[in-house]
């Protein structure tokens, strides 16, 4: 198979991401709204993804899994053919919110090293986890290798749910499914 982390090749965070921003803009369409029960259901799923701070690729998988499960083989059909968006390139948080710049620096590679690094610092899990490891390793604040690394590492462990399309459209489906009181 082809290796490496590209658009193209699976990535458990990203599939999980899509079929959210699909199902939300099914639910949405004229007539296509899911049924009250399939929502009952639907909506723990939602809910515990809306908290997750922290998700590893195995955990996004099972919960693309929990929600396909649920679905219809109609409505699976009909998510396959939707097209998403395509997102703006060149924007301030660049294509996907949190983009890795290219290694070994292109002209304003430090520069937007630094600017994904004060993005990833703006979210309470990636702020804790940095904190604690400057207060386990003091000389940390200082190593750019060590902090390249952290938050190269942490990229791969946040939920595609902190921020942007993917958490506007499960805030969007989830507003949608809640059961007035």
């Amino acid at each position: 198979g082809m290796g490496g982390g590209g658009m193209g090749g699976p990535n458990p965070h990203r599939d999980l991401g899509q079929l959210v921003r699909k199902l939300a803009l099914h639910a949405s369409g004229e007539g296509n709204g899911l049924p009250p029960e399939q929502g009952a259901k639907l909506l723990p799923v939602l809910q515990t993804l809306a908290t997750a701070e922290g998700m590893t690729a195995e955990e996004a998988e099972v919960k693309k899994a929990e929600i396909e499960a649920l679905l219809t083989p109609e409505q699976t059909a009909a998510l396959a053919a939707l097209e998403l968006p395509r997102p703006q390139r060149g924007g301030p948080g660049g294509p996907g919110g949190m983009a890795a710049p290219p290694e070994g620096g292109a002209p304003g590679g430090e520069d937007r090293r630094a600017a994904m690094r004060a993005r990833m610092l703006e979210t309470p899990y990636v702020k804790k986890l940095y904190d604690e490891k400057v207060a386990a390793d003091p000389g940390f604040a200082a190593d750019e290798e060590k902090q390249s690394e952290f938050f190269r590492s942490l990229r791969g462990q946040l939920s595609p749910f902190l921020s942007g399309p993917n958490q506007e459209a499960l805030q969007q489906l989830a507003s949608s499914l809640a059961i007035p009181q």
